[in-house]
């Protein structure tokens, strides 16, 4: 079943536990008052949600999961997304894929950058393709990118990309101890998601 949100809330859908967008904005709170511990203001974080794949060599895809640091951050469940966050104002920017007109009738018609913001409850919402563009005007002075291995599964972060990132000045090795520190310490809201499931 395909994550829906709505009127600021996670839900898998019908008789299943609402989780308010509050608990992603917290758990990037948490992440920015920790990182500015050990980085400057002008730092940002940049991650990359999961991508779809393709069963075999059909043009159907498996159920998409999300990336599940992107889905702590963001609670977002759309595949092909980026999210941004300014560490010392904690805003957040959503950049979506666009949909062409042609895969609407498969997809569905997508929302528009202000009810995705809406949705997401997050300060920007942009389209993917402008995520350059948007740090370019930002200035970061550091980008912070997701680069670790999971102990368990011995399998390494997808640490963020996109055409041109070469141009700003890049850190894959902040990041990954303290997102999976504030991962462990739970809040109050998902201790209730833990409790409902």
């Amino acid at each position: 079943m395909t994550c829906i949100s709505q009127d600021g809330k996670f839900s898998l859908g019908e008789h299943t536990l609402s989780v308010p967008m509050e608990l992603y904005k917290l758990n990037r709170e948490r992440l920015c008052k920790r990182l500015l511990q050990v980085v400057d203001k002008d730092t940002y974080v940049l991650l990359q949600g999961g991508s779809p794949i393709s069963h075999y060599c059909t043009d159907v895809d498996y159920v998409f999961r999300q990336e599940p640091y992107f889905h702590w951050t963001f609670g977002v469940s759309e595949p092909d997304c980026y999210g941004l966050i300014h560490v010392s104002s904690g805003e957040a920017h959503l950049f979506f894929p666009r949909v062409e007109e042609a895969h609407t009738v498969w997809l569905g018609k997508p929302l528009c950058l202000d009810e995705y913001k809406c949705r997401y409850k997050v300060n920007y919402a942009s389209y993917v393709d402008t995520l350059g563009e948007t740090l370019n005007a930002l200035k970061p002075s550091l980008i912070l990118t997701l680069y670790g291995k999971n102990t368990d599964s011995e399998l390494t972060c997808k640490e963020a990309h996109f055409e041109g990132i070469e141009r700003f000045i890049l850190d894959n090795k902040i990041l990954h101890k303290f997102i999976a520190d504030c991962r462990v310490i739970k809040t109050d809201y998902e201790k209730e998601v833990m409790r409902y499931a």
